[in-house]
């Protein structure tokens, strides 16, 4: 939505762009209402509707063009899509490290029974791992790496891994492994760590977490797109 584009070209609403050049830079939020009405023919049912408060400097980089470039430091908009691109990236993760839990499981004869069952335990540990990170989106990613991307930007390509974000991300994505997958028996144990390593595979960096910075961490956990 907080896509900046010209009316000649693909993008977000011309709202925001015109929001962008006329808005005072001493107010510091601007207040985004989306909204849909829901109805069957030509009766409105129900209203669908949220409201935002974003920082004003979450539209100053908006219409830039997303470039991996390690020696430019992103805007607050360009960093938060780095943090939604981190998020999704070890969504895929956790989808793969749950599948690969339920088909170690299994033997030749059930194989395929788990891996139908592991679809939809997929499903359940996707949906705690986004409920996790949709309250920490705001608070931790809009209002403190996003806004604050000078503090935690750097020419490691794994800057968004080792800030508070990615230290969210990395714990919800293993809370939700760790919901999903008991492993209380020994084939449990053995499907379980196969599962973790398909969720770890080529870590090289982990997140920092509540408190820490990117200096405490060391090189064995976590990870980037």
């Amino acid at each position: 939505i907080a896509l900046l584009r010209h009316s000649g070209k693909r993008g977000g609403p011309i709202a925001l762009e015109h929001c962008a050049l006329r808005t005072n830079r001493s107010q510091e939020k601007i207040r985004l209402w989306c909204g849909a009405l829901v109805g069957n023919r030509a009766k409105v049912g129900d209203v669908i509707e949220s409201a935002f408060r974003l920082p004003i400097q979450f539209l100053e980089d908006a219409d830039a063009v997303l470039m991996d470039d390690p020696w430019k430091r992103p805007g607050p908009n360009q960093t938060y899509r780095k943090g939604v691109n981190l998020a999704e990236y070890w969504a895929q993760r956790l989808r793969a490290a749950v599948f690969t839990y339920h088909l170690r499981l299994a033997d030749d004869f059930s194989k395929k029974q788990n891996s139908e069952r592991g679809k939809k335990v997929q499903n359940h540990a996707a949906t705690r791992y986004w409920t996790a990170l949709e309250q920490a989106a705001e608070p931790v990613l809009l209002r403190d790496v996003a806004i604050n991307s000078d503090k935690y930007w750097s020419n490691d390509k794994n800057w968004m891994a080792k800030s508070p974000w990615g230290g969210e991300v990395w714990k919800a994505a293993h809370d939700a492994y760790e919901f999903a997958c008991p492993h209380s028996t020994p084939r449990q144990l053995r499907a379980y760590a196969a599962g973790l390593t398909a969720l770890r595979r080529e870590d090289r960096v982990r997140p920092a977490a509540s408190g820490e910075t990117a200096e405490d961490t060391d090189s064995t956990e976590g990870g980037e797109e």
